[in-house]
């Protein structure tokens, strides 16, 4: 029992106004509540790593944990500063720091709402667009299958509209392909093209060397 209270005694943290003062003045610098979730661990790092010195050593989740609790109760007597009636406090380079700190904060998070309004508003316009246009895919693949057919009946079923805007889907895909595969067989041969022109001429001359040769061979003699 007693090596556990010393132990629990070692590794408390004495917040003094420098140590204090040092991650706040860190904490305006890096701005880990300004980070993506990925970054934020790194950030903190960087905020406990301007007290490295302090003995116990202070960790980013206890640097993390201590300006929470400053900015905590700085809101607290803020709100009770406002509502009371009396002379205004000092403003002291904590204060300041703290003041700062939340602003900033204020600031980041209506900047991630807004942020995060656009994206909705812009996913909802892209998933109305897609919409309007595959029912306007079905209609025109519709008027087409009564045109051709001259006897497609004019009450035609949601199903089968859209199985027959899958086939009319899946057919221009497959003529995609079709089309691009010809395109990729086609500069392959436009590129062993050349290759092959200069192996047929040589081997034209080497066929007409050996003919050459074996007509001299084949000369008749003189009796």
């Amino acid at each position: 029992m007693a090596n556990s209270a010393r132990r629990a005694r070692s590794k408390y943290i004495y917040w003094t106004e420098d140590i204090e003062l040092a991650i706040l003045r860190e904490a305006i610098r890096v701005e880990p509540f300004a980070a993506d979730h990925g970054e934020l661990l790194a950030r903190w790092t960087l905020v406990a790593a301007a007290v490295a010195e302090q003995e116990p050593r202070v960790t980013p989740r206890a640097a993390r944990e201590h300006v929470h609790m400053l900015l905590k109760k700085f809101k607290a007597d803020d709100q009770a500063q406002r509502l009371s009636s009396g002379t205004a406090e000092e403003v002291t380079e904590k204060v300041k720091l703290l003041q700062d700190i939340a602003m900033r904060m204020d600031e980041v998070a209506s900047s991630r709402t807004m942020k995060k309004t656009k994206e909705t508003a812009k996913r909802d316009l892209l998933e109305t667009t897609g919409e309007k246009l595959c029912r306007e895919a079905e209609v025109r693949v519709a008027k087409r299958s009564r045109i051709s057919t001259g006897s497609a009946s004019d009450d035609l079923g949601e199903s089968n509209l859209t199985e027959l805007f899958e086939f009319e889907k899946k057919r221009h895909n497959d003529e995609h392909e079709y089309r691009m595969e010809r395109l990729k067989l086609d500069r392959e041969e436009q590129v062993l093209r050349p290759g092959k022109r200069e192996e047929d001429v040589r081997n034209g001359e080497a066929l007409s060397r050996c003919s050459a040769t074996s007509m001299k061979c084949e000369e008749p003699k003189v009796q």
